[in-house]
């Protein structure tokens, strides 16, 4: 992870979440005042085909709002949302790998909806965000709506169950077609959420069932002094030094004025 940060850091987007969240902001507002502009830049397998490969990109610019709230409010809580997660997942991940996952998933995305036929393959993409953020911080509260706390990790759980209920109802084209969209998470996070399966059962075998499943995954971030890492101590923000070296927030070599070298 380190080199990962040491040799492309300087190519990743930084904070791509909250770009992502204000282009998703614009096209709503374009959007309300010319509803023809949503399908000039939603993921549409036959545009796709025709070349209009700009559609994996800007699949991610088209909001998910919907449900009882007016499309104004929804949005704005999608917006907040999704920049919440972004810079959660940016700490826990690395600029780098967060960059690579999001760009993957676009790609993963744009696969799903060509092979299903089904256009509607973006949410995909925002599910195993959250999947993704779950896996991080199971323990973390949400106030849905402002008001109800609800854990991530059963926020999580519902979107599963949502997709698991689409993935049963569609034809077997329709299923492997949300397995491609969904491909770059099982890529990225398929061994470890399979080695705590793995793990919790045997603890429940064996009559030592802990309170949660604990899942085992190497650490993205150490620091080279003290060897605190970001599984250990996950609120430690980390960076890496001028002498190339990653180092915790307590532990980064400063200069003479106090700048951080």
């Amino acid at each position: 992870m380190d080199d990962l940060e040491r040799k492309f850091g300087r190519y990743a987007i930084p904070h791509l979440l909250l770009w992502v969240a204000i282009l998703n902001g614009l096209t709503f507002v374009l959007c309300t005042f010319n509803p023809g502009f949503r399908d000039a830049v939603r993921l549409d397998p036959e545009a796709l085909m025709n070349g209009q490969v700009w559609r994996i990109v800007t699949q991610a610019f088209v909001p998910s709002v919907g449900g009882i709230l007016p499309d104004w409010v929804a949005v704005i809580f999608y917006l907040m949302f999704l920049t919440w997660i972004g810079e959660g997942l940016e700490r826990a991940m690395g600029r780098v790998r967060l960059n690579l996952f999001y760009g993957l998933g676009l790609l993963t995305s744009a696969a799903g909806a060509l092979i299903s036929g089904q256009g509607e393959m973006g949410f995909l993409l925002n599910n195993t965000l959250i999947f993704a953020f779950a896996f991080f911080y199971p323990d973390m509260t949400v106030l849905a709506f402002m008001i109800i706390p609800v854990r991530i990790v059963w926020l999580a759980a519902l979107d599963a169950l949502y997709v698991l209920i689409l993935f049963f109802s569609a034809g077997w084209r329709g299923r492997f077609g949300i397995l491609v969209a969904m491909s770059h998470f099982l890529g990225m996070f398929g061994l470890a959420l399979w080695r705590g399966f793995v793990a919790w059962k045997g603890r429940r075998s064996s009559g030592r069932v802990g309170g949660r499943v604990e899942i085992v995954l190497e650490a993205f971030h150490c620091c080279s002094r003290c060897g605190r890492t970001d599984r250990t101590n996950p609120e430690l923000d980390f960076r890496v030094a001028g002498d190339g070296a990653e180092y915790c927030e307590d532990h980064l070599p400063r200069r003479v004025d106090g700048s951080v070298s």
